[in-house]
């Protein structure tokens, strides 16, 4: 954009380098500008989508060498807009990739498509599975009886060499299941998760986590730990002796207040909201 200012100032309503300046961090949100410039750039067209009631915004070049659609479902968030085919291919290749890692690395074999199709079409195992009963005709499917573990080994040995497969029939045998919902989906070449997006959705919820809490400081009323005798108690500051590095912390299990040095103390994190919050006892 900067290489070409004639083609884009115009565009822009604010002071073009400030926008250049701005738009250089990584955590500004872009828009149709941008999308112009890769446009151009990488030859692609975009085909934007922002209200179903309305036709899509197109971004076109001259010469594309692929399209690519996008949902507007905010001022600046775009989201990717897949084709049914192309959905159900990428469904298939992923189902392929965990089914390998699961049925050959795993060693869970044929079991794992008993697993996925009790976890997400059996509505019988889902109201199983809420109840936590078992359910002794499934038992019979499994054919648990069937599978013996080997009692001659050592105990130790035998939980390291327990047949995996006779775990997840167990499992399932008792509406747990053998692993999570998101690597049954994974399983399912009907189904495609974006295992992307998910990763990314964990992380910034612990993001969050760790940006709502913060640590007070060393005053009455916020809540601590007290390390006595190899032992841990959770109480409350009430008051700073000026004299000493010693506190007057009110412990909740002794029912009493005590006199310990600040050394032993460890404040407890409370979320941002309730940083204000002081407790006297």
């Amino acid at each position: 954009m900067d290489r070409n200012r004639a083609a884009y100032e115009t565009s822009i309503k604010d002071d073009f380098d400030e926008y250049l300046s701005k738009i250089r961090n990584e955590k500004e949100w872009v828009g149709e500008v941008e999308m112009k410039v890769l446009s151009c750039k990488y030859n692609i067209d975009f085909i934007i989508y922002n209200a179903a009631t309305k036709p899509p915004l197109k971004i076109r070049t001259a010469s594309p060498i692929q399209h690519v659609m996008l949902a507007c479902t905010g001022s600046n968030r775009y989201d990717c807009v897949y084709s049914k085919i192309d959905l159900s291919a990428l469904a298939f290749c992923q189902s392929l990739v965990y089914e390998l890692l699961y049925k050959r690395v795993f060693e869970l074999g044929s079991d794992v498509d008993i697993a996925v199709e009790k976890m997400l079409h059996d509505k019988a195992y889902s109201k199983q599975r809420r109840h936590n009963l078992l359910n002794q005709l499934f038992k019979e499917n499994c054919c648990i009886e069937s599978v013996k573990e080997d009692h001659n080994l050592p105990e130790d040995d035998q939980l390291i060499f327990k047949n995996p497969r006779f775990e997840i029939r167990r499992a399932l045998a008792q509406g747990i299941p053998p692993f999570p919902y998101k690597v049954a989906k994974t399983l399912d070449p009907n189904i495609y998760r974006n295992v992307e997006f998910d990763m990314w959705n964990e992380k910034r919820k612990e993001e969050q986590k760790s940006e709502q809490f913060v640590v007070p400081k060393l005053e009455p009323g916020v809540k601590c730990k007290v390390y006595i005798n190899k032992e841990i108690y959770i109480g409350h500051v009430q008051d700073i002796l000026s004299d000493t590095e010693d506190v007057s912390v009110y412990i909740e299990e002794l029912c009493k207040r005590c006199v310990v040095s600040s050394n032993v103390i460890e404040i407890v994190p409370v979320p941002a909201y309730k940083g204000k919050m002081l407790i006297y006892f």
